[in-house]
């Protein structure tokens, strides 16, 4: 055991005031999906339902995630699951939102505009309400390292939640070496910095990916696409678009959780899988 954990409880949960509905088409499947987002009581947690299949919950927790193949996927079989919940659960875990009942009439999150701040914006206008329960929350005395090949993971002790990013495509030169640091913690910072990043890929990936079942719903409204030298859909939010949009994912994968640890991550061409096991092992040496 390279860790181990303890938890405090010096936050409380919420939930949200009003319910939030939206419609919208999923980027992998092609389909469109309703979700409704509605208030719970505390100690309930974050969980889905598929309303088109079954009343049964799918708790927003790793134990539930089936695939991470370019986005991260909860449920129960390929067929009772729900697609792409990595955008959605990081808005819902910047805003501190820790009981919420999600339905959703269909197989995917609606990718938006391929960001997250369409999430956030509705959330935020849905009101939080403070509960009275205390939230869990998870911190490290030892670091931790996952890796695949040179694509690795670190984590270490610290007071509050902090990430660095780093991707390299170093076939493609329009995104090239990219690296991004931030405290993302604050509600302000992630709105302003992170969730108007969007997904992106390379142009000469799209055929095969779609072949193979994949961006079955992916378009150039909702995803950035390059060549090896430009954008064909630009001009990006950001110069460093690319990595703020994986830095996006990490949390979102981390808010299985139920809450962002008081950590320090270095994250080096990382994935969806990697960003799954960082948040089992954090919570596996805890329980």
């Amino acid at each position: 055991m390279l860790i181990k954990d303890n938890i405090s409880s010096s936050f409380y949960q919420s939930t949200i005031y009003s319910p939030i509905s939206v419609k919208g088409i999923g980027l992998h499947t092609g389909e469109v999906s309703q979700v409704n987002l509605l208030p719970e009581k505390e100690n309930t947690g974050i969980y889905f339902v598929r309303k088109d299949l079954s009343n049964s919950s799918i708790a927003a927790k790793t134990d539930f995630v089936i695939d991470t193949n370019f986005s991260t996927t909860l449920g129960f079989s390929s067929r009772h699951s729900i697609k792409t919940i990595e955008h959605l659960m990081a808005s819902i875990i910047m805003l501190g939102i820790s009981n919420l009942r999600i339905e959703v009439y269909g197989p995917e999150i609606p990718i938006m505009d391929g960001s997250a701040y369409n999430w956030i914006e509705m959330l935020k206008k849905s009101r939080l309400k403070s509960q009275t329960s205390p939230l869990t929350l998870y911190t490290l005395v030892r670091p931790i390292c996952i890796n695949i090949e040179d694509s690795f993971i670190l984590a270490f002790p610290a007071p509050r939640f902090s990430i660095s990013y780093g991707i390299n495509f170093s076939q493609t030169t329009i995104i090239g070496n990219q690296w991004f640091h931030s405290n993302t913690e604050d509600i302000n910072t992630f709105k302003n910095l992170l969730s108007s990043a969007r997904t992106f890929g390379l142009l000469k990936n799209v055929k095969q990916l779609k072949q193979i079942g994949l961006i079955q719903g992916a378009n150039l409204r909702n995803a950035l696409v390059c060549t090896q030298t430009g954008w064909i859909n630009g001009p990006l939010r950001f110069e460093n678009e690319p990595v703020k949009h994986k830095t996006l994912d990490i949390i979102g994968d981390l808010a299985l959780l139920g809450s962002l640890p008081a950590i320090k991550i270095l994250a080096y061409k990382s994935s969806h899988n990697l960003h799954i096991e960082l948040a089992k092992t954090i919570k596996n040496i805890v329980y």
